[in-house]
């Protein structure tokens, strides 16, 4: 009993630290909800990118959103809830960069895409993005990248932390009790690129869906 114990014990390390995620994983088509604005297309398309609590209402008004705009939305799932597990979260991320550029290929595939893809990730999701970008994973492929409430302290804090041409739009609440935003300011004062841009807001964590500022804001970069 005490070996069976063991042995699930190190398995579920491995699978939390990912390098077992072929047991956990499915096919892309399988992990992508997807809507479509009104009209035959081509078009533009935005992969969402959700946070800790996997997705959930953000997700469904982001698309709302950004088909009202005549643009497809693609939510992508990477997990149901993580956010009270601080191993998982650290590693899930190379595992949603590897989703992410599995996304951006089945998005690209579609008859009705016109090949622009962007992403807005949250949280969680935005230190994907942020990952992404620094290690080149679609490197200069995507259109725009929109990385909301991020954390910018630590690896992600260092001007290095993003490389990509892509450009970039940072999305703060300035009340954010969980991510500092003073943070994100002060990596776009180091960058000093036009390529990284920040927007910071009155709000809390959720500053995409509570400001209708920031919602616009962000809309308007993507297109």
């Amino acid at each position: 009993m005490t070996a069976i114990r063991g042995f699930l014990a190190v398995l579920l390390f491995l699978l939390l630290s990912g390098f077992l995620p072929a047991l956990a994983d499915q096919p892309i088509e399988e992990r992508i909800t997807l809507s479509l604005p009104e009209g035959s297309g081509p078009f533009p398309a935005v992969i969402l990118m959700h946070w800790t609590d996997g997705p959930g209402s953000a997700e469904r008004k982001w698309s709302r959103f950004l088909n009202d705009a005549g643009t497809a939305a693609v939510i992508l799932k990477s997990y149901g809830s993580i956010a009270n597990n601080a191993r998982a979260r650290d590693a899930n991320l190379p595992i949603r960069i590897a989703q992410l550029r599995q996304a951006f290929d089945w998005v690209r595939s579609q008859s009705w895409s016109s090949g622009r893809v962007s992403v807005l990730g949250r949280s969680h999701g935005a230190q994907a993005v942020f990952d992404a970008l620094k290690t080149g994973a679609l490197d200069s492929q995507l259109y725009r990248a929109v990385a909301v409430a991020p954390s910018c302290d630590g690896a992600r804090g260092e001007t290095r932390s993003v490389s990509s041409r892509t450009p970039m739009l940072i999305v703060v609440g300035s009340r954010d009790k969980s991510e500092y935003s003073d943070d994100c300011l002060a990596l776009v004062a180091r960058l000093g690129s036009g390529r990284v841009q920040i927007a910071e807001f009155p709000s809390g964590h959720s500053v995409d869906i509570k400001h209708r500022s920031a919602t616009a804001t962000i809309l308007n970069f993507l297109h």
